[in-house]
């Protein structure tokens, strides 16, 4: 059945004394009803000034004297306030809100004693209203007698059975006199009925705690945290006593949790974490626990820069580039204008083979700083890893060389420049620039190897390509590639004898695992009429990841050779 409003009964009293006074004063019904239009629009004063008219023309009007009541009380005039709400009573004894507005009044103003002695006489006259026997427990703990309000409550609770009105107001007595234990087992009461109840049991273990019981009131969170993942109160307690437990890893996971709730404030987390990262024994031993809640924290504040530089910082000294380059790229996106930053976004992409992103980053880079000699060389071996050779032509341009201040910087920019030139098809522009840098560094012994293998490729200057390569296996007769393009040179050259020992010396020495060498050696072989033996370094060559198709049709075409 739905209730009634307290507004509702008002105005129904209101219509009912209006209508059974037929000879009544037509100003004071008036009055009436404009004071209860008055106080609904929250004018006070003004609804008081009017009840105050009513009840001066007609003294007996029980709801003018109720509602006057309970606004002198609401405006801190409790006294006055009674005196309205006594004579109310005495009208119409039989109704429940004067009645309750009475005693409320009566408790603002700590008459106690007179608040027993009407709670009294109304459970005589109606023992079965729980209502009042409820109010006498409330009066008797205000008045400081605890053990009466007590009993009064287990006198319901036998009559009636467990509510956890009346258990939890049990609960709050026990807890007032300092009686921790029984106030808990009040509460665990309602938690048998209510199992699913999580506000019972954080009750009940904030009790647990107050009675220094840290063990019971950590089973109680555990069993909240089982009910609700991301409540505060279970994850907060569960990570203080863990710590005090010295369960650092399970302190450590139920705080990351906590970390996921909005209730705690951003900047008390990132205090909570400071303390973990600048503790060593913790930075040292619990990586992985704290590596979680710095991701948390990425997770959840995906704008804050300071919670990313953290993370980026901690991830480095753990050695963990990637997860530290995912943790910057944000603060660059976000128009970073530090160069240092920008350095690191660069270094960590290299570091880390991210070729892509650091093309990304570095071609930004170069918007912001494009004087910076580090951030030009990096642009162009991006360029140079993602294929784009046309745009490194242009990064590695000679004004932009002429700005890198170490030698090996400005060979490695002219290498890579006439490799890319090589790619795009300028074979005479690649050429020329080889010859150059051969020419003015005739150690560079790189470029030889280089250039003698594209000469090879294309069949072209094969005697300038052995001399080259000869020179670069003079300087150091191990290297397995400058082997290998050697003897890939002389099987150019038609000296398949030669272009075999070299091709074995090339696999002895590291290479066995290159699937290009084998596809040398078996070319080679097959010409030596080694048919088996071309066949077996075809087939390692397959497993190595060489071009399955090409190399099949190099095995059919060496057995239709022999």
């Amino acid at each position: 059945m739905i209730g009634m409003s307290r507004l509702g009964i008002i105005l129904l009293l209101i219509l009912n004394f209006t209508l059974s006074a037929q000879s009544g004063n037509k100003d004071y019904q008036y009055a009436l009803i404009e004071a209860v239009k008055q106080k609904n629009l929250g004018n006070l004063p003004g609804a008081m000034e009017l009840y105050r008219m009513v009840i001066e023309e007609n003294d007996s009007v029980a709801v003018a004297h109720y509602e006057l009541g309970t606004l002198l009380a609401m405006t801190g005039k409790s006294k006055e306030a009674i005196n309205h709400l006594v004579r109310a009573n005495d009208l119409n004894p039989d109704n429940k809100w004067f009645f309750e507005s009475y005693i409320d009044v009566l408790l603002m103003n700590k008459e106690y004693k007179a608040s027993v002695k009407l709670l009294k006489q109304r459970i005589r006259e109606s023992p079965e209203n729980i209502d009042h026997l409820y109010k006498l427990a409330n009066v008797y703990f205000l008045e400081g007698k605890a053990k009466r309000a007590i009993k009064t409550l287990v006198r319901i609770e036998d009559h009636y059975g467990i509510s956890d009105k009346i258990t939890m107001l049990k609960a709050n007595i026990y807890e007032k006199e300092k009686e921790y234990l029984k106030a808990r087992r009040e509460v665990e009461k309602l938690i048998e009925v209510f199992p699913e109840s999580i506000e019972f049991h954080v009750v009940a273990a904030e009790l647990a705690l107050k009675n220094d019981n840290t063990d019971v009131a950590a089973d109680l969170y555990e069993e909240v945290f089982e009910l609700d993942s991301l409540n505060i109160y279970a994850l907060t307690n569960l990570t203080d006593y863990y710590r005090q437990k010295e369960a650092y890893s399970k302190s450590l996971y139920y705080l990351e949790r906590s970390f996921r709730s909005e209730a705690i404030p951003y900047e008390k987390k990132m205090a909570i974490l400071s303390f973990y990262l600048s503790d060593e024994y913790f930075f040292k031993n619990f990586s992985r626990e704290l590596s979680y809640l710095i991701n948390t924290m990425l997770e959840m504040y995906p704008d804050k820069k300071e919670i990313h530089l953290f993370g980026t910082d901690f991830f480095i000294q753990h050695n963990q580039y990637g997860n530290a380059l995912d943790a910057l790229i944000p603060v660059l996106e976000q128009g970073e204008k530090k160069y240092e930053i920008w350095k690191q976004g660069i270094l960590l992409a290299n570091a880390t083979g991210r070729k892509e992103d650091m093309l990304r980053i570095t071609t930004k880079a170069f918007r912001l700083f494009p004087d910076s000699a580090e951030i030009i060389y990096y642009k162009g071996i991006a360029e140079y890893e993602n294929n784009d050779y046309k745009a490194l032509i242009v990064t590695f341009s000679s004004e932009n060389i002429e700005k890198f201040a170490r030698q090996e910087l400005i060979s490695q920019a002219r290498i890579l420049n006439a490799e890319a030139l090589y790619r795009i098809g300028d074979y005479p522009g690649s050429d020329s620039l080889f010859r150059s840098i051969i020419m003015m560094e005739p150690d560079n012994f790189m470029a030889m190897n280089n250039f003698s293998y594209y000469l090879s490729e294309r069949g072209k200057g094969l005697e300038e390509a052995e001399k080259y390569s000869r020179m670069t296996l003079n300087n150091d007769p191990l290297n397995s590639t400058y082997l290998d393009t050697y003897a890939w040179i002389l099987y150019k050259m038609e000296r398949y004898e030669d272009a075999g020992k070299y091709i074995q010396k090339a696999l002895n020495n590291g290479a066995g695992d290159d699937a290009e060498v084998n596809e040398h050696a078996g070319d080679i072989f097959r010409e030596l009429g080694e048919t088996k033996m071309a066949e077996s370094f075809y087939q390692k060559a397959i497993i190595l990841g060489g071009n399955e198709e090409r190399l099949i049709q190099k095995i059919e075409q060496a057995y239709e050779q022999q």
